[in-house]
C-alpha cells in the first residue's frame, strides 16, 4: 500500500512540474504575443480576439488531461515493460515496480528543461 501512495504522490510530482514547465515556457517564450503577431497578418482583430477567448474558457481542460496523460502514458509503459518481463524473466516481478521506476525515470525528462530555464536565468 506504500508502494501505490508512493508512487501516485510521486506522478502527482511529475504532473506539477509539467505544469510549472508549461507556464514558465508560454511566460518566458511569450506564446500569446507570437501568437497575436503571426495571426494578424492572417485575421481580423476581432478574429483574433475571439481565438484568445475560446482559449481562455477552455484553458482548464488542458490542466484535467495533463494527469490523465501522464497516468496513460507511465501505466501503457509499465505494462509493455511488464509483459517484456513476463516473458523474458523466469523471476516474477510485480507491476507497481514497473511503474515506479517509469515514474522515477519521468523526472530524468525534466532534468533538461529546469537546466535550460536556469542558464536562461544566468545569460539574461
Amino acid at each position: 500500500m506504500n508502494l501505490i501512495r508512493g508512487v501516485f504522490f510521486k506522478l502527482l510530482l511529475v504532473t506539477i512540474l509539467l505544469l510549472f514547465f508549461t507556464e514558465l515556457t508560454k511566460s518566458i517564450l511569450n506564446i500569446d504575443d507570437l501568437l497575436y503577431n503571426s495571426l494578424s497578418e492572417k485575421l481580423t482583430l476581432q478574429q483574433i480576439k475571439d481565438l484568445f477567448d475560446f482559449q481562455d474558457k477552455w484553458k482548464w481542460l488542458g490542466y484535467v488531461f495533463i494527469p490523465i496523460y501522464l497516468l496513460l502514458k507511465t501505466a501503457i509503459i509499465a505494462t509493455v515493460l511488464y509483459i517484456g518481463s513476463y516473458f523474458f524473466v523466469a523471476k516474477d516481478i510485480l507491476f507497481k515496480s514497473f511503474w515506479e521506476i517509469v515514474i522515477n525515470a519521468e523526472f530524468f525528462f525534466y532534468l533538461f528543461p529546469f537546466l535550460n530555464y536556469f542558464g536562461f536565468i544566468l545569460l539574461k
